[in-house]
């Protein structure tokens, strides 16, 4: 990549985000944010996932967390988001 095409891909975005505004999701607008994001919805449906005997290990719950935010919840939005901008580009 050449400056040229990182400039015309920084205005694109920020061209984007204007139009979008506020209505944008908070997970969408940076990776980091949607790190988060993933990660507290993770922390929430561990204990439906671990055992009874596993919920109380600190180490399982996180090992738990971190499976379900970065390897599960990460590949599905990422699925989705191919498919919604496939979907849009068709139309």
């Amino acid at each position: 990549m050449n400056l040229s095409s990182i400039l015309q891909a920084t205005e694109l975005i920020n061209t984007w985000l204007a139009f979008v505004g506020g209505g944008l999701h908070p997970a969408v607008r940076a990776r980091e944010t949607e790190t988060r994001h993933l990660e507290t919805l993770s922390t929430r449906i561990s204990p439906l996932v671990l055992s009874e005997a596993n919920s109380t290990s600190k180490l399982a719950r996180s090992v738990a967390t971190d499976i379900l935010s970065n390897i599960l919840l990460q590949s599905v939005i990422g699925s989705v988001s191919i498919v919604n901008l496939y979907t849009f580009l068709l139309m």
